[in-house]
Formats: structure tokens, C-alpha cells, sequence
């Protein structure tokens, strides 16, 4: 029995090191996505004038990853195009993220049980899709796991001496702090995290719960003067605002409540897949049969994220299902460490059968996203709609060929998603590709953004937000790739 847990541990040691290279293939696979060029710009103007630190709190982005970016283009001497950059980063974040999902399983249920945990975290397809492109979520799930880990080690595994850790405590708080002011929503994991020192220690709580509530406190103590410190410079800084359409309302509330549920009934069937919630819900019903009140502690992070999750997700997208992840890969790991106890055979047939689903849906986002099984939101941001960069490469490409036989002078949409990124994330050639906010305005264009241009021979517009130019405009579409449903990225050129 000893020798088949060791050779357990190698298979799936081997397999998290395999794992964790696949990750980085094929970064650019996925259309740059609008936030990823909006971060990437902000980093950029931050690199190159200092003064702009704060500027991405207008845009209502936390600028801690913005920071981190412009720290590592700035050490790579832009020498790395800033989109793989970025996205490598987001990677190593989930890496470093895995990495505590096994120390956690390590402690909390044994050495297997953890290696099971990280590997099973690895080839979830919510974060497998989040953590590869550069968003704030995969650095925020990190820091909430750190934050997690700390706790665990001074409170779980640390020797009880009834003495308070300051270092500790301010380390946890720190991690606590950065991981809010990377990203508000990060408080989805806080109840978790400070409920745990409690239930592990619920035996011996009559001893120990002096102990526990002032380590605690340390770190509420301490994390209350980090926000009271950052709070005020950094408070319009939600990249994720709190439910604002209740306005007070218990009924409204109910109801934002209930369509958000649905919707995490449906995103968590797309990425964390049905074997995996099936198996999640048959660890839940034993853990609870066995009480196994570790297991049971999994099972309540699970519930108050999602809980949490739905009510202050105003904007609600799956990518804020990420904190999901840990739990449900720890849940299951704890179902599957017993099975392998009591079964080797099935045990393995049964942890193949379930991680199958997961590892095809994760081979297509890495060969051929456009054909993976995206819930339909994220397919329509990072495939069809204005957000999406789908296009843009080919668009580029038509530049070069375009700029080999005479200068080209191309004017595009004022964001990051445009204009910025065909200079920065792309091989325009020789063309000059020019920032026109006049393109952006509204919902249609009309002769008075023409008037902004100037009506010469080798000028060309690049249309995406509206890339239906007016037909009174003197311009001939010259490229037009299609995204979606009624939806295009132009190249038009002036013919006046």
C-alpha cells in the first residue's frame, strides 16, 4: 500500500509538471480581449511617465496588476510583445495559485490528497481559460489562496503556544489587503478563510478559541489600517461594482439574486463540467455522512462564493466564478484520495472518466478556441463583439502588405482595443497608425467624424466599435473580416 502511494504521488507529480508547461502553448491562441488591451495600455502609459500610477482608477481598474506589468516590461526591456507577457504572468499567478491548492490539501487531508487537488485545479477549464489571458482574477486567486495559506499556517499547522504571531498576522493581512485592491470582489473568500482556524479546531475550542480570536483580530487589526491607509487614494477603483440595481429593494435584491444563481447553474456546467459537480455534490453528501467536518468546511467555501458572487456581482460574467476553483478541486480531490484507499482500480477508471471532459474542452482552447464550448457570454466578448480582437491580426497583416508599395496613414478607434493595439501588439509595417477619438463617438457614425480625417489618397480607417462606415463617406471597403452574427472589423480606404 505504501509503495502504490508513492508511485500515486510520482504519476501525479509528473503529470502537474506536464501540466504546467502545456500552459504556456500557444499564448496568443485567443483574440486580445478589450480589458487585456485596456491593462496593457494603462501599464504602458505608467512605464513611460510615472506620474500616471493612478490613472487606470478613471477606468475603474485597482492599478496593483497594472503595476506588475509595467514593473516586467520595464525589466524585459520591452523586448516581449506585452500581450504574452501579460498572459505568462496571469499563468505563473495560477501556477503559484496550484502550487497552494496542494499545500492546503496537503494539510487539511494528506500529501495525495493534495497533489490530487492541484492536479485536478490545473485542468479545470474555468481557470484553464481565465488564468491564459491577462486579467485581474488569476493574480487576485492567488493572493486570496496566500492569504488562505498563511492563515492555515499560523492557525492550522502552526503548534498551539496560546501566544499571538504578529508576523504572521500582518503577512496574512497584507496578502488580504493587495488581493482586495487588485480586485474588490476578492471578499467572496474572505468568510471562508477567516471561518476555517474555527471549524479545524472545533475539538479543542474551549481551549483554544482565546488563542484563535486574537490572532485573528491581529489580522482584522492590521488589515483595517492597510485599507484605512489605501482606501481613500484607491476607493473608485472597482473593476467590479458592488450590486447597485436594488436600490434598497429586498425584492429586487431576491430577484438579481435568483437570474445570477441561474447563471452560475449554467457557467459551472460549461467550466467546471457535470462529472466534476457530480462528483463535488457525492463528496459534499459523504463528507457530511462521515463528519468529516474539514470536508465540510470545503463545502461552505463553496456555497458563500457563490453565494457572495451573486449578490455583488453587478456586472456578472464567468470569469467571477474563478475563486470556484480551489474549493471544487480540494472537494474532490478529498472524495477521490478515499476512493483510492478503498478501490485502486476504480478509484483510477472513475478519475479518468471524470477528468476526461476537462482535458478535451482545455486541448481546444489550446489548438482551436473558436470551437471550444464557451458559455455564450464569453464567446461573444472574446470571439464576436466590438470587445474582441478577432480580426485584428488579419487586419494587420493587409497593413503590411499594404505599406510594402506606399506609406499608409491609418486612423482607428481611441481605445486600447484599437488604435493602441495595432501599434503596440501587432506588425503594422510601415503604416502609421494614428488614434482618432472622433471614430468612437456614438452609436452611429455620420459626416461630422469624417470631418476629423483628413480626405487624402493612402488614408485608411479602421472600423470596429461601428464598422458600418455612412455610404455618404467617401471611402471603399477594401478588407472586412467577420466575427459573428452581423458583426465585422472594416478596412476602408479614402478614395476622395
Amino acid at each position: 500500500m505504501h509503495r502504490f502511494r508513492q508511485n500515486l504521488s510520482y504519476i501525479l507529480t509528473i503529470i502537474f509538471a506536464l501540466l504546467a508547461i502545456i500552459r504556456f502553448y500557444n499564448l496568443l491562441s485567443m483574440p486580445v480581449f478589450s480589458d487585456e488591451a485596456l491593462y496593457l495600455y494603462l501599464a504602458d502609459k505608467f512605464q513611460n511617465n510615472p506620474a500616471a500610477a493612478f490613472n487606470s482608477i478613471t477606468f475603474g481598474v485597482m492599478p496593483i496588476v497594472i503595476w506588475l506589468q509595467a514593473f516586467l516590461q520595464k525589466i524585459t526591456f520591452n523586448l516581449i510583445n506585452p500581450l504574452v507577457l501579460g498572459r505568462s504572468f496571469s499563468v505563473f499567478a495560477d501556477l503559484a495559485t496550484a502550487g497552494l491548492v496542494y499545500q492546503t490539501g496537503r494539510i487539511l487531508l494528506s500529501r495525495r490528497a493534495g497533489i490530487l487537488a492541484a492536479v485536478i485545479y490545473l485542468l479545470l477549464p474555468l481557470n484553464f481559460l481565465q488564468s491564459r489571458m491577462f486579467l485581474l482574477d488569476s493574480f487576485t486567486n492567488f493572493l486570496t489562496m496566500l492569504a488562505l495559506y498563511l492563515i492555515i499556517k499560523n492557525t492550522v499547522e502552526g503548534k498551539f503556544n496560546g501566544k499571538i504571531a504578529p508576523g504572521q498576522a500582518f503577512l496574512t493581512s497584507a496578502a488580504l489587503g493587495v488581493s482586495f485592491f487588485t480586485k474588490p470582489l476578492a471578499v467572496v473568500t474572505f468568510p471562508a478563510i477567516f471561518t476555517l482556524p474555527f471549524i479545524y479546531n472545533i475539538r479543542d475550542i474551549h481551549k483554544r478559541w482565546r488563542w484563535l480570536f486574537s490572532n485573528l483580530a491581529a489580522v482584522l487589526i492590521f488589515l483595517a489600517l492597510f485599507l484605512a491607509v489605501f482606501y481613500l487614494p484607491l476607493a473608485k477603483g472597482f473593476s467590479d461594482k458592488f450590486i447597485s440595481s436594488s436600490n434598497g429593494s429586498v425584492s429586487a435584491a431576491l430577484a438579481h439574486l435568483k437570474i445570477n444563481l441561474w447563471r452560475v447553474n449554467w457557467w459551472t456546467n460549461v467550466y467546471l463540467t457535470l462529472p466534476f459537480l457530480i462528483t463535488a455534490l457525492a463528496a459534499a453528501l459523504y463528507a457530511v455522512l462521515i463528519k468529516n467536518i474539514r470536508a465540510i468546511w470545503l463545502v461552505f467555501w463553496i456555497i458563500s462564493v457563490t453565494l457572495l458572487d451573486c449578490i455583488f456581482s453587478a456586472n456578472f460574467f464567468p470569469r467571477h466564478l474563478y475563486p470556484l476553483s480551489p474549493p471544487v478541486a480540494l472537494i474532490s480531490a478529498f472524495l477521490f484520495n478515499r476512493l483510492f484507499s478503498v478501490n485502486r482500480l476504480l478509484a483510477g477508471l472513475l478519475l479518468v472518466l471524470v477528468l476526461i471532459p476537462s482535458g478535451n474542452f482545455d486541448l481546444q482552447l489550446l489548438t482551436n478556441p473558436q470551437k471550444a464550448p464557451l458559455a455564450l457570454e464569453d464567446t461573444q466578448q472574446y470571439f464576436e463583439d466590438w470587445t474582441s480582437g478577432e480580426g485584428d491580426r488579419q487586419i494587420a497583416n493587409k497593413l503590411v502588405e499594404l505599406s510594402k508599395t506606399e506609406p499608409a496613414v491609418v486612423f482607428a478607434e481611441n481605445n486600447a482595443q484599437n488604435a493602441w493595439a495595432f501599434s503596440r501588439l501587432y506588425n503594422v509595417g510601415s503604416a502609421e497608425v494614428i488614434s482618432s477619438e472622433n471614430l468612437s463617438r456614438g452609436k452611429f457614425l455620420s459626416q461630422t467624424e469624417l470631418s476629423y480625417i483628413p480626405l487624402t489618397d493612402k488614408v485608411y480607417l479602421i472600423l470596429n466599435t461601428n464598422p458600418l462606415a455612412p455610404s455618404s463617406w467617401p471611402v471603399k471597403l477594401i478588407f472586412s473580416y467577420p466575427k459573428g452574427h452581423n458583426r465585422t472589423i472594416n478596412l476602408y480606404r479614402v478614395t476622395k
